[in-house]
């Protein structure tokens, strides 16, 4: 078997709060092969940024830590050993990331053009003119229209569906193997969220790259994606193929998430939600972190934190799942 573009083994970060250690992130463990998309799907505070960042070095050296034992091997490098300079040029050229927000990402008072020609100078270098045209053709690529006018644009100036191609020709300014979006589609209309989820599979045919999507909507998730990990409180609880998981989920908190997507199909009435809140992170940890808020607990889910069992062609962190004797 050849090796994973990206592998990820037992990831855990931890922040330094004035509460005390917030656990984000507890013993994530996925990978990635070429060609190929993984949506990272769960609430707010699950955990999903914290592990992008995680992956790329960008969380904030002096308030959060990956603990001894994880491992982020990205083309069999280890990236968590890896020194700043070596990570700037991983960043870019390797591994691409779309961020959560555009107009917070985005610097108001640059061009757009000039923010996505900096990238190429960073990491390329090269003429002016000839970085301006790469520029105006990775706008035309992405699908912002009149690319030679639209270059000379302030973030302000144009919508959020374009502010967004404009953060993904940034990403993709040095042709990575690795694209990371995070919530790519928050705030959009689903008429452009459709638009930007269309793009970033074209792009990842047409490019061949791997593509990690983060998202809190599975429906999001299962236009693009070929496997889905669910998180929730820093743990992926459940994973497997698109197809079976959504036929046939095996942790009560996936069921959940489906039950909560709105369906055409059904009667008129309230929107069916998981009761309860996400747990602390500065908690510790005993047993399943979903039990409190589980319809089907049972007495041992509240003291043994649950395996990995095989379920539905995926796995299931779930005693559930557990196989009979």
């Amino acid at each position: 078997m050849s090796t994973p573009l990206l592998d990820v083994a037992d990831l855990s970060t931890d922040f330094d709060t004035e509460q005390g250690t917030a656990h984000a992130v507890r013993g994530v463990s996925f990978s990635l092969n070429p060609g190929e998309t993984l949506g990272l799907v769960g609430e707010s505070g699950c955990g999903k940024s914290v592990t992008a960042l995680s992956i790329l070095g960008l969380l904030p050296a002096k308030r959060a830590r990956t603990l001894e034992g994880s491992s982020v091997r990205f083309r069999g490098e280890e990236l968590l050993s890896a020194t700043s300079s070596r990570l700037r040029e991983v960043r870019g050229n390797g591994i691409g990331m779309v961020f959560q927000e555009p107009m917070t990402s985005l610097n108001p008072v640059l061009r757009v053009g000039e923010q996505i020609a900096e990238t190429i100078r960073e990491h390329e270098g090269g003429r002016n003119d000839a970085i301006r045209g790469r520029v105006i053709d990775l706008l035309a690529r992405v699908g912002i229209p009149d690319p030679d006018i639209r270059c000379n644009a302030y973030p302000h100036q144009l919508s959020g569906g374009m502010r967004q191609r404009v953060m993904l020709a940034i990403a993709l300014a040095c042709g990575p193997d690795l694209l990371i979006a995070d919530e790519p589609t928050t705030a959009l209309d689903v008429t452009i969220q459709a638009q930007i989820l269309d793009l970033l599979d074209g792009l990842r045919r047409e490019l061949g790259m791997a593509l990690l999507l983060i998202s809190h909507d599975l429906g999001v998730v299962a236009r693009v994606a070929d496997r889905v990990a669910v998180m929730y409180a820093g743990r992926i609880v459940e994973r497997g193929r698109i197809p079976e998981l959504f036929e046939k989920a095996g942790h009560p908190y996936t069921r959940g998430l489906l039950r909560a997507i709105p369906r055409l199909d059904a009667r008129p009435g309230p929107l069916a939600a998981i009761p309860g809140q996400v747990p602390d992170p500065h908690d510790d940890e005993i047993g399943c972190p979903f039990a409190p808020r589980c319809t089907e607990v049972m007495t041992r889910c509240q003291t043994e934190l649950p395996p990995e069992f095989s379920s539905g062609g995926g796995t299931s962190r779930c005693w559930l799942a557990e196989p009979a004797d």
